[in-house]
């Protein structure tokens, strides 16, 4: 199947396979899904207390990489 890079709304690339008439992700841009999916419908969709920065949960780099 021909696949062709097509630039997005927003200035990043999508593949588009003109077979099918289908893109492989949103015409719109990456970065406009992205703001879509993880902020606007996750974090700002959540009850759950903003995450705080890491620095504040790790005294130094050892206790960071022993975390899980």
């Amino acid at each position: 199947m021909k696949r062709v890079i097509e630039k997005t709304d927003d200035g990043s690339a999508t593949l588009f396979v003109p077979e099918l008439n289908e893109h492989y992700h949103s015409t719109k841009g990456a970065r406009t899904e992205s703001q879509h999916i993880f902020i606007n419908m996750g974090l700002k969709a959540s009850d759950s207390p903003l995450p705080t920065y890491l620095g504040d949960r790790f005294r130094n780099r050892t206790e960071c990489l022993a975390y899980p």
